[in-house]
């Protein structure tokens, strides 16, 4: 894995704004696609294997914004597992809503365990917005092993995750046209 300097950083930061010209990027980082799926995976990369929460909520907070492709999207998950995974940054929510616009299959299990995780930044919320995102995204991503997690979250002691996994499970049928897949129980 590559780890990004602070300056390579701000350069990328700066080319995806149109700031600055690809050829000042190029002297920076070498030879790496100038597209920005690609710097966007690369800002992913750098904040993985640095473990740095700053470079993670950076990196997310401009993904958040970028209108993602399906090239993007199957090769940005594997990266925002990762980052989901990972303590001390504040853009759980940012990722869980990227993970529910690309409807993978892949991040199932692990948008099911964002809804029962504790963040004490999120402690003020008392009506697990996390959790209900995660709810959103797994219906979307519309699959049998989607539809199992909800039922479980459906059972959840908290009653707010309950109800909103309930509500997800209630309106299964009726928003079918949302899924990426349409298992149908």
């Amino acid at each position: 894995m590559r780890i990004l300097t602070k300056e390579q950083q701000k350069l990328v930061l700066e080319f995806i704004e149109g700031n600055i010209l690809s050829d000042e990027l190029e002297v920076a980082l070498g030879p790496i696609p100038l597209d920005t799926p690609s710097l966007l995976i690369a800002l992913f990369e750098s904040a993985v294997a640095s473990e740095k929460a700053e470079e993670a909520d950076e990196a997310i907070g401009i993904a958040n914004g970028f209108k993602s492709d399906k090239d993007f999207g199957k090769r940005a998950v594997p990266w925002l597992l990762a980052l989901l995974a990972m303590p001390g940054h504040y853009y759980h929510e940012d990722i869980i809503g990227i993970l529910q616009r690309i409807k993978d299959a892949r991040a199932v299990d692990a948008v099911y365990e964002a809804a029962l995780e504790y963040h004490s930044y999120l402690e003020y919320d008392e009506y697990s917005g996390l959790a209900r995102k995660c709810t959103w995204a797994l219906a979307d991503i519309g699959n049998e092993e989607a539809y199992a997690k909800l039922k479980l979250l459906a059972a959840n002691s908290n009653l707010y995750v309950a109800g909103y996994a309930q509500k997800r499970l209630d309106s299964w049928v009726k928003e079918q046209g949302r899924k990426a897949f349409h298992f149908l129980p």
